[in-house]
């Protein structure tokens, strides 16, 4: 038969040597034991670390390293700090944006968006051409921007719902404003439109509520749709340049007191000057031949008006609730007054004109009491 090893049992003499062996093993377990825990706790550390930089970088917007892009035309970027800015050669791309504020929402497509709420200050250096559409959609937290000599256009909303911008300088290289460049920058109070500029845009000022006052240069031959809509105008001189001016162009500027329109202008558009409660008195010029669709809708503190004789027509609505419109003088060349051109407009009861006239007849349907002038 095989025979077993057999187990040492230490003897009462032997037993010291056995203790101390197995009090040192029990120290080395305890030194690795403290060894491990001290490195995972360093381990934990670093990575708290870690996190709380990380946390930083992108609470503060930078970087470590400036990011830089690149666009097809050459045109450059980097962040410095809180500050954007752009240099190269040539016209910055155009970007989508969501123009429907109150549908869908989804992200511009202008590379430097991600930074938007950090950036505070955008620099275009010289030798960039144009802003391109959308470029600087929402940045809420911009105060400053800088637009050197050489750019000559500006796409459409740009700036929009730049909240924070306050003031901006448009050099005299620009000659083309798009549509909306500037809408929802509610605290915008000053800016000075360049003499080459032809046209305002649609939207371009609406919503801009601490815009006070602006001057509109000679080299301007129209005013687009709601262009200066809910800002805070008290009055504005529209320059004789002006030819046409576009649907809702003053509508719900509810500081606007007057507004001088000249004898550039033939018709009058929808809406035009709705809602401006603060408007009591408005001079339309001889050149007007129409009045349209609820020009003067909601201007409760109208008071007087007088038309020309060169005006043939009045829309539907054009006077709704003007309540404090109490008595009108329509001349002999009015051959038409829309639906409901008074209604609302409670204080109403005298319409003046000429004997015969389409002023007599329509005073007489709606219940006017008509005095012959």
């Amino acid at each position: 038969m095989e025979e077993r090893e057999k187990t040492i049992v230490p003897t009462e003499e032997g037993s010291g040597n056995a203790n101390d062996y197995i009090s040192k093993r029990s120290i080395l377990k305890s030194k690795r034991f403290l060894i491990i825990t001290g490195i995972c706790i360093i381990a934990v550390i670093l990575c708290i670390l870690a996190i709380i930089i990380m946390a930083e970088g992108n609470k503060n917007g930078i970087e470590e390293k400036t990011t830089t892009e690149q666009s097809i035309q050459g045109v450059h970027w980097k962040v410095e700090g809180d500050a954007l800015i752009i240099y190269g050669n040539g016209k910055m791309d155009d970007y989508d944006y969501p123009e429907d504020f109150t549908g869908e929402q989804w992200d511009p497509t202008a590379p430097w968006w991600e930074l938007h709420e950090n950036i505070k200050e955008v620099v275009i250096e010289n030798g960039i051409t144009s802003i391109g559409k959308g470029a600087f959609f929402e940045f809420r937290n911009l105060t400053s921007i800088e637009i050197p000599d050489g750019v000559t256009s500006i796409g459409e909303c740009a700036f929009c719902g730049c909240t924070s911008l306050t003031s901006i300088k448009i050099p005299n290289t620009v000659t083309i404003m798009g549509d909306g460049i500037f809408r929802y920058c509610r605290n915008l109070t000053g800016i000075e439109i360049p003499n080459g500029v032809t046209s305002i845009g649609n939207f371009v000022f609406e919503g801009c509520r601490s815009l006070t006052n602006i001057k509109i240069p000679n080299s301007v031959t129209s005013i687009g749709e709601c262009a200066f809509a809910s800002s805070s105008l008290r009055n504005i001189e529209i320059p004789d340049s002006v030819t046409s001016i576009g649907t809702s162009a003053f509508w719900d500027c509810d500081n606007l007191t007057s507004i001088d329109i000249p004898n550039s202008v033939t018709s009058i558009g929808y809406a035009m000057v709705g809602g401006c409660n603060s408007l009591t008195i408005i001079e339309i010029p001889d050149s007007v031949t129409s009045i349209g669709n609820a020009v003067f809708s909601d201007c409760i503190g109208l008071t007087n008006i007088e038309i020309p004789n060169s005006v043939t027509s009045i829309g539907d609505y054009a006077f709704q609730n003007c309540i404090s419109l109490t008595n009108i003088e329509i001349p002999n060349s009015v051959t038409s007054i829309g639906k409901d051109a008074f209604s609302g407009c409670d204080r109403l009861t005298t319409i003046y004109g000429i004997s015969g006239s389409y002023a007599e007849t329509y005073a007489n349907e709606n219940g006017y009491t008509f005095v012959k002038k």
